[in-house]
């Protein structure tokens, strides 16, 4: 896996369907090419070709969601705090 460079982290909160969506790098299209459900069903990642997570799906977002096993647990808890959303 290359090193990635996680300064541009975003996150966007979609209110009618509870979903949060955290890009750990600016994506462009074509870029994710594997998607994997973690067994929680409620966080899913997105990877690129390097095998690179490079964003997070949080579905039942405002029930808030654990940082448990993802990549760059801090920018990720700050990202979804911008929108609103709780991770511990």
């Amino acid at each position: 896996m290359a090193a990635m460079n996680i300064e541009k982290v975003s996150a966007e909160y979609d209110t009618e369907v509870d979903a949060l969506a955290v890009d750990l790098v600016e994506i462009a299209p074509g870029m994710s090419v594997r998607q994997v459900e973690l067994p929680d069903g409620q966080r899913i990642l997105d990877y690129d070709r390097e095998g690179n997570v490079i964003s997070i799906e949080v579905l039942f977002a405002s029930e808030g969601f654990s940082l448990d096993g993802l990549p760059h647990p801090e920018a990720v808890r700050a990202a979804a705090a911008s929108v609103g959303i709780t991770a511990r």
